[in-house]
This record gives C-alpha cells, sequence and structure tokens, in this order.
C-alpha cells in the first residue's frame, strides 16, 4: 500500500515523507490533498497494541496494529534519529 496509514500498518514501522514531492508521490489523491493543506512532510506511525503473555511463535500474534497516528508539518522536514525515537514513544 502506497498510502502512508497502509504502509505504516503493513510494516509495522513509521512512515515518514520528508518532502511534498515525497508525500504527493504516494497517490494523485495525495499530492491534491497536500497542496490543499500546504503538507510539506508528514510521519505516519503504527499505534501497536502488546498482547502479554502470548508466545511470540502462537496465534494471535503478540501484538496487533490498533491504528495510526500521523503528523504533518507546513515544511519540509529531516527527521533525525531524535525525531524518530519521540514520535516512536508517542506512538506507543
Amino acid at each position: 500500500d502506497r498510502l502512508p496509514a497502509g504502509c505504516a500498518v503493513r510494516t509495522r514501522s513509521p512512515c515518514y515523507s520528508r518532502t511534498r514531492a515525497e508525500y504527493a508521490a504516494r497517490s494523485p489523491a495525495l499530492a491534491e490533498t497536500a497542496d490543499r493543506l500546504g503538507i510539506g512532510a508528514d510521519a505516519t506511525l503504527p499505534l501497536v497494541v502488546r498482547r502479554n503473555g502470548t508466545p511470540p511463535d502462537e496465534s494471535p500474534p503478540p501484538e496487533a496494529v490498533l491504528g495510526v497516528i500521523s503528523f504533518v508539518f507546513r515544511e519540509s522536514r529531516d527527521f533525525t534519529p531524535e525525531d524518530d525515537a519521540f514520535l516512536r514513544d508517542v506512538a506507543a
């Protein structure tokens, strides 16, 4: 899935778009949204729920994605390791 939310859910990892061009390249609809809302960068992270006591090799999996949280920025942004750590903490 090319959309940020789908990417974050599928990979269970943050999906970063550092520029408007990166964000818009995901989908024609996102290009329109980026222009309309003035999006310069985006960070979309999965909201993961961990199930305590479930061994990793058993079903259901020990964690599940509950949803996503997105942060948009007006300007292009290089997401530093500190930014990544902070955003992951917020989504945890």
